[in-house]
């Protein structure tokens, strides 16, 4: 059972669903202290996230817990850190998590110091890919800071706590005109109350990679509210000395009070970072907005959705209808449609999945059905035939080899269950 009442929380050696042995506490942040456990079926260890809210935020805690569970479960990236399950026993509620054997990014720069421009840059390179991941598939994190980046032994960086994670398209858990996140890290909009996309995660990277080379963040008239915004960003320079231009740029440009000045994507930010240095940021930002433009709107749209959530293009209580491409009948004319459709979606797909788009056995984007004239007209301009079919009739828009196959799979089926068992020739009818 849980520890003892007066520890209010796990003692060592406590076990949890009779797998999880409690070894240590590891952390505390928020409403949750993590312990790292052993896992006594896998015998290898395991971080535990364990709930401990206030009774009058008890409700709001575990459904943000689960979100956490939800968002990650989909996303596998060897920069997020991993999540296994939520669970429950008795009053605890916790979740089961990959263990890192490492500090976070706060402790390392508290303990050693401000790291060098290169050690930034690449915790900066695989954070923003670690981000790009996750706005690929709709989940803004919205609490970037240096305590939520882990630091393996070997130097790698993962990203962790997607606590206060929202999906696209999905209502906001906290009260009208509630902060989500850490206010000293927050984007100027989100601080004025507006919704934020994920330019406010590429801002928060930018604050944190400020503090790690820096040691601290731009001067605030109160350690409890965030920074000056700045209009052209922050620049670490003026903190520390030289710094190389590229990392100074990066930084100055993903901190810029207008979120239309920074980083389109964290992709971008992460191709800043992680290029060679003798691309500038600015030529990473020239080729941003052609790859996130939104299909329907035809705004940038920094998620890299085809088409925005703003549009609708992830609620699928919006969004009934489905857009399919039209291959033309001549050879020539499909190579040259699969040709543009891996321009278009080559940032944000597997060669597989859009080999399956351009043969029209899966939609190339959901919009409402309002805007699927609009969508339609938008991708005829760009070369790329397509139609709309409502999503509750998908299955009529299946080619017809895919009904061909399926066909010669009855038949066949059929005729070799009737030869092994001539019975099955009345019986199957039946069912």
């Amino acid at each position: 059972m849980p520890g003892s009442a007066g520890s209010a929380y796990l003692a060592p050696g406590t076990l949890l669903k009779q797998r999880y042995e409690i070894e240590s506490e590891i952390g505390r942040g928020g409403y949750s202290v993590v312990y790292v456990a052993r896992d006594r079926e896998l015998d290898s260890r395991v971080a535990i996230k364990l709930l401990v809210p206030p009774p009058a935020e008890a409700h709001i805690a575990r459904e943000r817990m689960r979100r956490e569970v939800r968002a990650v479960r989909g996303i596998s990236h060897p920069n997020i850190v991993a999540v296994h399950d939520f669970l429950e026993q008795g009053s605890w509620s916790f979740v089961v998590m990959e263990y890192i054997d490492g500090p976070d990014l706060a402790a390392r720069v508290r303990d050693s110091g401000p790291l060098e421009a290169r050690q930034v840059a690449a915790i900066g390179h695989e954070i923003a890919g670690a981000l790009a991941a996750a706005h690929g598939r709709g989940i803004l994190h919205r609490d970037v800071k240096p305590q939520n980046i882990l630091l393996d032994r070997d130097g790698r960086a993962r990203l962790t706590d997607f606590g206060s994670a929202r999906l696209a398209g999905q209502s906001t858990m906290t009260r009208t005109g509630g902060l989500v996140g850490t206010i000293r890290y927050a984007a100027p909009e989100v601080v004025a109350g507006t919704r934020g996309d994920a330019r406010a995660d590429v801002y928060a990277l930018g604050l944190t990679l400020f503090f790690a080379l820096t040691g601290d963040l731009p001067e605030s008239a109160s350690p409890h509210l965030p920074s000056a915004p700045a209009s052209a960003g922050y620049r670490a320079s003026r903190r520390v000395g030289e710094l190389p231009a590229w990392i100074d740029d990066a930084i100055a440009c993903s901190t810029c009070e207008l979120p239309g000045d920074r980083f389109a994507t964290a992709q971008a930010m992460a191709d800043a970072l992680g290029r060679e240095r003798a691309v500038s940021v600015a030529s990473s930002l020239a080729a941003a907005p052609a790859r996130v433009t939104c299909l329907l709107c035809g705004a940038p749209d920094p998620l890299g959705l085809p088409v925005c959530p703003r549009c609708g293009g992830t609620d699928t209580t919006v969004a009934d209808t489905l857009i399919f491409v039209r291959l033309p009948i001549i050879a020539a004319g499909r190579r040259e449609v699969r040709d543009r459709l891996t321009e278009l979606l080559s940032e944000r797909c597997e060669a597989q999945e859009i080999a399956l788009v351009a043969a029209g056995c899966r939609a190339l984007v959901r919009v409402p059905g309002s805007g699927a004239g609009s969508v339609i007209e938008e991708l005829k301009a760009r070369e790329i035939p397509a139609r709309a079919t409502r999503a509750r009739r998908a299955w009529a828009s299946m080619p017809l080899r895919f009904w061909g196959l399926l066909a010669a799979i009855v038949v066949s089926g059929g005729l070799a269950g009737a030869l092994v068992l001539p019975s099955l020739t009345v019986v199957s009818p039946m069912f």
